[in-house]
């Protein structure tokens, strides 16, 4: 297997960990920068409860902005799972909110040829 940075881990290797060859943050010394990313974007509660629990100052800064970390602080993966397909519903209706208006302009274009 070739050499992977961990900051070259993509959203799709973090998400589904369960098929990773390796986990990122086992590697010697992750950067703040690297760990960061991984708090604020695993979607994978078994994953998502590792990092928290090795880099608690890490987890605590940034649990205003995503409070499902507490659960995964604590270890608490039913919780945890609830809060990630709650934080996943909310993302994928703010992106359909978003596109709303533009496949709306989209369409106007394709009717006006």
């Amino acid at each position: 297997m070739p050499s992977i940075s961990p900051g070259c881990v993509g959203r799709s290797t973090l998400y589904k960990g369960k098929s990773s060859p390796f986990r990122p943050w086992n590697r010697a010394k992750p950067n703040p920068a690297q760990i960061r990313f991984w708090l604020q974007e695993l979607r994978t509660p078994q994953l998502l409860v590792e990092v928290a629990q090795r880099h608690t100052l890490l987890w605590r800064e940034l649990i205003s902005r995503r409070p499902l970390l507490a659960h995964a602080a604590r270890g608490e993966l039913k919780d945890l799972q609830l809060a990630l397909t709650a934080e996943e519903s909310a993302e994928r209706e703010r992106d359909r909110r978003y596109w709303l208006p533009l496949r709306a302009e989209l369409e106007k274009l394709r009717h006006a040829r």
